[in-house]
């Protein structure tokens, strides 16, 4: 039994994720990730880091930095230096002189295609320093040429070389005005990355700067500060941490794209591994979350919100940060959304879904970090309104009794839900009213994309929707 369990705990430790940082914004997360990763934790050397051949060397980040203009890659790496933890490797990133004007054909029809053996070469020579390779997660922005169109075109290319392997795309969401024609290209990104990668996280930098202005104090956030906070939550899944009680949906591996279960013959030592069973970084994250081929969106609510130093989370048991994450999960509806001041303005009670819509969900991974978070009460999240009756295993708890940081305790909720998808809905309605008018089609046309193109965006961005509609 014995022998068992340690098994189990060298595979664990020789697991690695590489890390895919694609275009400006995508590159700066992509620092603030990996510098949260690393101060938040001190056991991810084998996962996010390589360890240094040399006592006086740093550990290496698992990364492959992608940008059109080298300056961003370059800022990133020599920030990377000064911090004096950590590094990425000297032969990581690759860049060119000749940016992609925000224009996501030109990304993905001209320069994804050129770039192709050159960036597939440098993947290769990071994945293949893994000891077991455990997937991508993917930082990129939806905005802009590069991230969203070079970003949706290496997926694609990197689906058909590791088509085994799991991928969590982490995509920016821009803030509105920010190109003007972001949403041609948020359209066009979802529609492909739906195909091709396993969760699509979509992160609102909207949603990042109320944070900082509301909970943080930060009047005027910079992008370094939203990017703190989005990498902070992130983190907060991806550390380790271990299920109470060993989950079903854990137990199913990828094999030609069916799902096959795992057996092991020693029940003695099947029940001692429930009890210390680590989330495995991409495989649990996304086979448990979204194991159903139809629904790949991906939200992250997170409590508390306090800068180090103002943490009172300690005085509150864990009773009142369920709640809040639970309250998270109600969403105004559209008649209420331009005018919600008033549903905000209360605080929230029993008879709150009087006011709101439940945010139904395909699947929930609750990680609780802190003191007592092994006995918390969950039972608020297994409210089965929240799920749809065909989901078996709705819910799954992970925890860890260290702090998070500065954070003596914080709560995670990675979600399946219908609200991961709601602004595309926005999103599709303005593409297509620019796209009716034939408001800058020539740019996109002179790069290869054509109208059928976006016919076909549409329609893919639309059955997503439906699905979720439907839940």
């Amino acid at each position: 039994m014995r022998d068992c369990v340690r098994a189990r705990v060298r595979e664990r430790e020789r697991m690695g994720v590489v890390v895919l940082q694609v275009g400006q914004g995508g590159n700066q997360f992509g620092l603030s990730l990996f510098d949260a990763l690393f101060s938040l934790t001190s056991s991810l050397a084998n996962e996010f880091f390589r360890e240094p051949r040399r006592s006086a060397d740093l550990p290496r980040a698992r990364a492959v930095l992608i940008d059109s203009e080298p300056k961003v890659v370059a800022a990133v790496k020599r920030r990377s230096r000064a911090m004096g933890y950590w590094r990425y490797g000297p032969y990581s990133s690759y860049t060119e002189d000749s940016g992609s004007g925000n224009n996501w054909a030109k990304g993905f029809c001209r320069l994804g295609p050129s770039w192709q053996d050159a960036l597939s070469d440098l993947v290769r020579r990071e994945v293949e320093m893994c000891d077991i390779f455990d997937g991508f997660i993917t930082s990129q922005s939806l905005a802009g040429g590069t991230g969203a169109g070079i970003g949706s075109y290496l997926l694609e290319v990197l689906k058909d070389e590791y088509p085994s392997c799991n991928t969590l795309s982490h995509c920016i969401w821009p803030l509105e005005g920010e190109c003007t024609v972001q949403y041609y290209n948020v359209v066009l990104s979802i529609a492909h990355l739906c195909d091709v990668v396993d969760g699509l996280l979509l992160v609102k930098n909207e949603t990042l700067m109320s944070t900082c202005k509301k909970a943080l104090g930060i009047q005027r956030p910079s992008f370094d500060d939203m990017n703190t906070v989005g990498a902070r939550a992130l983190a907060s899944v991806l550390v380790p941490a271990y299920y109470q009680t060993k989950p079903k949906l854990t137990g199913l591996l990828k094999s030609s794209g069916k799902a096959t279960t795992c057996k092991v013959k020693s029940s003695d030592c099947q029940s001692q591994m429930m009890s210390s069973t680590q989330v495995r970084i991409l495989s649990d994250l996304v086979t448990g979350l979204c194991s159903h081929p139809k629904y790949r969106m991906l939200a992250l609510r997170n409590t508390p919100q306090v800068p180090t130093g103002l943490d009172n989370s300690t005085t509150h048991p864990w009773k009142s940060h369920l709640k809040q994450l639970k309250q998270m999960l109600y969403m105004e509806p559209s008649w209420a959304m331009e005018s919600t001041s008033s549903v905000h303005g209360h605080k929230c009670t029993s008879d709150y879904s009087a006011f709101r819509k439940i945010d139904r969900c395909v699947a929930n991974l609750l990680v609780l970090r802190g003191k007592g978070s092994s006995d918390a009460d969950v039972s608020l999240l297994e409210d089965k309104a929240l799920y749809p009756v065909w989901s078996k295993d709705p819910l799954m708890v992970a925890t860890n009794t260290a702090p998070l940081g500065d954070f003596h305790i914080f709560a995670s909720l990675l979600s399946n839900c219908s609200s991961a998808i709601a602004p595309a809905a926005h999103a599709l309605s303005r593409a297509r009213a620019m796209h009716a008018s034939k408001a800058y089609l020539y740019q996109y046309a002179k790069h290869g994309l054509s109208m059928d193109d976006f016919d076909t965006s549409f329609e893919a961005i639309e059955a997503v929707l439906e699905q979720y509609r439907e839940l």
